[in-house]
């Protein structure tokens, strides 16, 4: 998987679970993004990145369904 790619796609998902506990962050770049106030910053940066024709599907890198055992394994290794 291209890194900075892998990364634009999983960001988004990423703040959603973080919002949560990183509030102040979540508000500063809800302002820098200039998001309307019902648009969750997960939702903008997912918008911005689709925008700017990021691939927004691991299955667009080749990752197969199957592979998402073995990549958990690795990702839970490496923590």
């Amino acid at each position: 998987m291209p890194h900075s790619e892998t990364h634009t796609l999983i960001l988004p998902h990423a703040t959603a679970y973080n919002a949560d506990y990183a509030q102040s962050a979540i508000s500063q770049i809800h302002q820098a993004l200039e998001l309307p106030k019902d648009t969750s910053v997960a939702q903008g940066l997912y918008d911005l990145a689709e925008k700017n024709g990021a691939k927004m599907a691991l299955k667009e890198f080749g990752f197969k369904e199957e592979d998402l055992m073995k990549a958990t394994e690795i990702a839970c290794k490496a923590a």
